[in-house]
């Protein structure tokens, strides 16, 4: 799975996956989420995925830009793992429940 950094503004960057619906991207951009917060990076600010991407939101001016995005492109081409020790490469899961009329 390829994984796109592009800039978004002076104090945030976008880790963008495939264009496609799909759990397995979702599951994916969750994972790489937990492992940027799990790396505890100088200067990030908050972390937020979304279905196919994960904004990172950094201080401008205390966090080392070409450092962050050095990082962020060694998580994201790595296999990220689940703490069960199985590969993430299945997503969320989804409940159904019947809804009654």
């Amino acid at each position: 799975m390829t994984a796109r950094i592009v800039p978004a503004g002076d104090s945030a960057l976008v880790v963008e996956f495939e264009e496609r619906i799909d759990p397995a991207v979702s599951g994916r951009g969750a994972a790489l989420a937990d492992a940027v917060r799990s790396e505890h990076i100088p200067g990030v600010r908050d972390v937020v995925p979304t279905y196919r991407s994960v904004a990172i939101y950094f201080d401008p001016l205390g966090a080392d830009r070409p450092s962050l995005v050095s990082t962020l492109e060694r998580l994201a081409a790595r296999p990220l793992v689940r703490e069960s020790g199985r590969r993430d490469d299945r997503g969320p899961r989804v409940l159904r429940r019947r809804v009654r009329p």
